[in-house]
Formats: C-alpha cells, structure tokens, sequence
C-alpha cells in the first residue's frame, strides 16, 4: 500500500529543514512534523544550538522558516501546508505560557466583572489571546488596542 499524501508530505519537510540545517553547518539532533490544525503544521527542530537558530528576537526562526517554506513551495507545490518552525519547541512553550496567563485573566474578568488589560504582546501571540478566550470563554470579549510594540489585548466580562 502507497504511503498516505500527509505521510509523505511530513517526510518531505522533515527532510527539507534537514537539508537547510545541514547546509548550514549546523547539528540536529530531530526533527518532529505535528499537526496544529487542518493544512497547519508544527516543524520542530530539536537541536543543541538553539540560540544560534533563535538568534536575536527570533530573527533566525523567522529567517529560516522563510526558507523553509519557500523551499517546500517548490517541492510541495499543490496543497503546501502553513508550516510554522519551532526550535526545542520554543514557540510552543511561548503559547502555552500565553495561554496560561490569558486563562488567569479571564478568570479575573469573571470572578471580579471588571475588564483586565494584558501587556503589551506580538501580534501572533494577540490572536491566540483572541482565539483561546472565543473557545473556552464564550461570555467574554477581547479587544486589541493602541498601535506598533504598544498594542495590547483586553478582556470584557459579560455583557448584562
């Protein structure tokens, strides 16, 4: 029986970040392709220069996620997934720690009625806010405001 299309597609990418690593002179130790959601996928690179990879403000995430997905476009053209890279599972441990503190917050929100303003965050880290109170707190808002590094998200409590 022919391997499965997302089988093969995962082994196309694990292979690919390989590549890219291995080009630039760099160790690994593995690489893990999970799903996120329907045509998104986490690409994991455990590795002991992890800081090298981050580099500064995660510019080197960033910097070899673009090549990565530029590489996948042309050799998984039809149907290529949103693939976002993430080294020693560092972003996932940077959603989980976002999570966590929206999910104090909107018990706040609730427990006091009063809205609660989170700091100053990312964009991507604004829309797991958004996201995670939608699905686990139906009842509440969340907003974003102000502009550039100083936008932040806040939580509303129920509307009477």
């Amino acid at each position: 029986m022919p391997p499965k299309k997302a089988d093969s597609r995962e082994r196309i990418i694990a292979e690919t970040l390989e590549k890219l690593v291995i080009g630039m002179g760099l160790e690994y130790e593995r690489v893990r392709v999970e799903p996120i959601e329907a045509n998104v996928l986490r690409v994991n690179l455990d590795t002991p220069e992890a800081s090298l990879l981050l580099g500064h403000e995660k510019e080197g995430l960033f910097s070899l996620q673009y090549l990565l997905r530029v590489a996948l476009w042309k050799s998984i053209s039809d149907e290529t997934p949103i693939v976002v890279l993430d080294i020693n599972y560092y972003r996932k441990s940077q959603e989980e720690n976002v999570q966590k503190m929206a999910d104090e917050m909107a018990k706040r929100v609730i427990k006091t009625g009063k809205p609660v303003i989170l700091p100053p965050m990312e964009a991507d880290k604004r829309r797991l806010v958004h996201t995670y109170i939608a699905k686990n707190y139906p009842k509440l808002k969340t907003e974003s405001a102000d502009e550039g590094q100083d936008r932040f998200v806040k939580i509303y409590p129920p509307e009477k």
